[in-house]
């Protein structure tokens, strides 16, 4: 697993408990600017961070990183933690917190969790974007089922089965074709 690290007291202690689990530090900053440059060459899988940055804090940051669609779990490390805190970290999508002080496990265990959250939430939206997809593409090819059945006097099995075959003739998915006999259908002339 890799990491990029802004802003974190205790370093080297961090360094150690991380590099003693097999992780690679890739870089460590204290800027905000620079933390967003690492993130966006690097690509980690974990971006560990505190609040307190120097140029740009530690929130916006990972606003910014998640604006870039940037796939990194995002770990903040807190001095103190109250409810303002807690709905920031919550709207820039992070996946883990810690206080100090708190035992090199713990900051183990919070790594490996909130990168397997987001491991699981990357796949979700995949998914839910191919899901999307699969429900466009029916709608499309429903409405030239449609316009067949009405132009061609076919019924919805005839007008799908030319459809596939329109498709299976011309190497093309279905919604291609639907497309097409959609736009075919806005300039017929009458």
């Amino acid at each position: 697993m890799k990491l990029v690290i802004a802003g974190v007291d205790l370093i080297d202690d961090i360094k150690e408990a991380i590099n003693s689990s097999g992780y690679k530090i890739l870089a460590h900053t204290n800027d905000g600017f620079d933390a967003i440059s690492l993130c966006r060459e690097h690509r980690p899988d974990v971006f560990l961070t505190t609040i307190n940055l120097n140029f740009i804090d530690g929130v916006s940051v990972s606003k910014i990183i998640k604006n870039d669609n940037i796939k990194t779990s995002i770990v903040f490390i807190l001095d103190k933690i109250n409810k303002d805190i807690i709905n920031n970290l919550k709207l820039v999508g992070a996946k883990g917190f810690l206080t100090y002080p708190f035992k090199q496990e713990d900051l183990i265990a919070t790594i490996e969790l909130s990168n397997y959250i987001e491991e699981e939430f990357i796949k979700l939206k995949k998914e839910k974007e191919l899901i999307e997809k699969k429900f466009e593409d029916r709608k499309l090819i429903d409405k030239a089922k449609g316009i067949l059945m009405l132009n061609e006097n076919l019924n919805e099995d005839d007008a799908y089965s030319k459809i596939r075959k329109y498709s299976m003739e011309k190497r093309v998915t279905m919604r291609e074709i639907a497309e097409f006999i959609i736009i075919s259908n806005e300039f017929k002339i009458k």
